[in-house]
């Protein structure tokens, strides 16, 4: 894998390691003081390892809430949007997330007032 790009190990999302202090930190050992440092190169979202891969968009679906979701995101009424990915690494497993995302009235009236393709 290239040092420049790759994906979170953790979330998935595109990314470029950086830098992390994974040490313990200052410690004492019978006396003797030091600063404990063990620099890895590491995602800056969650801290994993940068590995080779990448995702896909499988598709976006919209929807109006008919109650409250359990998750606190989306009100009953709102117009949101669910897109789902498909995550993977080189030799090793893949996996699908989903993405809710509630639109704003505005953005609402441009997606409805859009034409479809091909007419």
């Amino acid at each position: 894998m290239s040092e420049e790009n790759g994906i979170c190990e953790s979330c998935g999302e595109f990314c470029s390691p950086v830098p992390v202090d994974c040490g313990i930190g200052p410690y004492e050992y019978w006396g003797a003081t030091g600063i404990h440092k063990d620099i890895q190169m590491l995602s800056p979202c969650c801290e994993a390892e940068v590995v080779d891969g990448g995702n896909t968009l499988i598709g976006t679906t919209y929807h109006t809430a008919r109650k409250d979701h359990a998750d606190g995101k989306v009100k009953k009424g709102d117009y949101y949007s669910v897109s789902v990915y498909r995550y993977w690494r080189k030799d090793g497993p893949s996996w699908i997330r989903n993405f809710k995302k509630v639109i704003q009235k505005s953005r609402q009236l441009e997606l409805h007032s859009a034409p479809l393709d091909g007419e």
